[in-house]
């Protein structure tokens, strides 16, 4: 996420309104911290969303990424001295900061991939995370590797590989769908190669580095929240017995976990609507009307209303206020 939070900066968009509205610390960003994959998620959604590019994201990631950016791991991948040791920790590190996630090295044969997968929820829900993923595994490659690396054969999430294919880095890559796993693949002989910085390498004690990494595993609300997010359009969002028939329990179950967060059902969906309010607003190029009509209001009176009871005040005040904080 680093990367993205310098993209946004260089590219004169100011990462630290969108964090603050996400509840991120600039510094820690910065810093290499780790945050939950609801934050995660809903950082990458909103940066695509506010230049107004699909491609954004992995371009972010393409251009600004540095280990660095790994914080606490960059040290521990840096102690490693040969490619699998390095690719193999990296990957365990990332399983154990978002739990629930599948970060792996899946040897198969002469082609061993670099993998990435989601089960929680539909794979295409999750364009965005796959993109901050992938860009931070092709650096991951070049440092062990070779920093002109150029991955030959990749496999995405999504069935529109249209975005990837626009990007230099994989204009010569073999691109396929897979509702799996999305990865890079390379040659299996690569990971008995030494790493470039083997021969300055010193001994790093992992439980050290498990110790400093937050425990960040969503709360159920936040998985909720996520999944409904990804799932439908808002003017489309499922009511509170179908959401609990969609993901298995009963609405008294689904009631019950959410007050144990200190949410409600209708909070939640406020919540929703008010993040993605918060978003459109800040596209000025969009009318009141217009993320009326998306948000699933069923007219602008609505959604104003609505609006000022969960901000205290009108959408076009908010905005206002958004244009004056990024000056």
């Amino acid at each position: 996420m680093a990367a993205t939070v310098d993209f946004l900066d260089a590219h004169g968009y100011q990462s630290e309104p969108l964090l603050d509205r996400l509840g991120i610390p600039v510094e820690m960003m910065r810093q290499g911290g780790w945050v939950s994959i609801n934050q995660f998620y809903r950082f990458a959604a909103s940066t695509a969303q506010r230049v107004g590019c699909r491609e954004a994201v992995l371009e972010a990631e393409l251009a600004f990424f540095r280990l660095d950016h790994l914080g606490v791991i960059s040290p521990a991948l840096r102690s490693c001295k040969t490619v699998k040791e390095t690719l193999e920790l990296a990957t365990r590190m990332a399983c154990r900061g978002y739990q629930g996630c599948r970060y792996s090295l899946d040897i198969r044969g002469d082609t061993t991939w670099l993998s990435y997968s989601n089960p929680r929820l539909i794979p295409s829900a999750d364009k965005f995370v796959d993109d901050i993923t992938l860009g931070a595994y092709v650096h991951l490659m070049r440092a062990v590797i070779d920093e002109n690396w150029q991955p030959q054969h990749l496999r995405i999430q999504e069935q529109d590989t249209e975005r990837h294919r626009s990007l230099s880095v994989f204009e010569n890559c073999r691109i396929d769908y897979d509702p799996l796993a999305s990865g890079l693949a390379f040659p299996t002989e690569f990971l008995s190669r030494r790493v470039p910085w083997s021969t300055h390498a010193e001994s790093f004690d992992e439980s050290y580095v498990c110790e400093r990494m937050p425990e960040v595993d969503e709360s159920f609300s936040d998985t909720l929240y996520r999944l409904l997010a990804s799932l439908f359009p808002f003017d489309q969002i499922p009511n509170q017995n179908r959401t609990a028939k969609m993901i298995g329990v009963s609405p008294a179950t689904l009631k019950r976990q959410l007050a144990l967060t200190g949410m409600t059902y209708r909070r939640l969906v406020d919540r929703l609507r008010f993040d993605a309010a918060s978003d459109m607003l800040s596209i000025r190029q969009m009318s009141i009307k217009e993320i009326s009509s998306e948000l699933g209001f069923s007219g602008t009176s609505n959604f104003v209303r609505s609006f000022r009871r969960m901000t205290g005040v009108t959408p076009a005040k908010y905005r206002r206020r958004q244009m004056v904080d990024n000056k």
